[in-house]
Formats: structure tokens, sequence, C-alpha cells
């Protein structure tokens, strides 16, 4: 009996993974398509953090969220925006929806 649960919790893992990597799959495709991926979209955001350009850095964060939910850099890149811009249960928000996607990072 304990090999059989197992060997179901080994196939339940399995079909997990295998679902997990075509969803990243199809965030990939999906970007490729609009040519621009959560790693830019962050990348901007950083950038428009070191302008102090914090409208556009919310709309990039929100961007890279859009893109890719699971990543907790664009929750922190938002609520740092928010921060900024002296909005602070906006960021406190951001925060508390980022750590729905992470509990354990550490950043946020």
């Amino acid at each position: 009996q304990g090999q059989v649960q197992g060997q179901v919790q080994g196939q339940v893992q399995g079909q997990r993974r295998a679902s997990n990597e075509r969803e990243r799959g199809q965030l990939r495709s999906s970007n490729d398509r609009g040519g621009e991926t959560a790693a830019q979209y962050v990348k901007e955001a950083m950038s428009y953090e070191r302008q102090g350009k914090f409208p556009e850095m919310i709309r990039s964060a929100r961007k890279a969220i859009s893109v890719e939910p699971q990543s907790t850099k664009g929750y922190l890149l938002l609520a740092t925006a928010h921060i900024k811009m002296q909005d602070a249960e906006t960021a406190v928000d951001a925060i508390e929806s980022g750590l729905a996607k992470d509990n354990e990072d550490v950043e946020l």
C-alpha cells in the first residue's frame, strides 16, 4: 500500500511539473510574440527608478507582473515606486500580493 501511494504521489508531482513547464512555455511563447519579457520590464522599471520617473516605473512593474505573475521582482518594484510616491498603503498591497505568490522571498 505504501509503495502504491508513493507511485501515485510521484505521478501527481510529475504531472504538476509537466503542467508548470507547459505554462512557462506558453508564457515564453506569448512573450516572444510581443517581443517583451518580464526581465526587460524589470530592467525598464529599475531604469525609471534611477531617473526618478515613478509613474513610468509603476507601469513597467505592472507589465512585468502581467507577463510573469509568479515572479516577485515586479511586486517589489511596484511597492518601491509607491513608497517613492509616498503611497504606503498601495505599497503594502503590492508587497502582500507578492507574498501571496511566494511567501519565502526574502526581498519582500
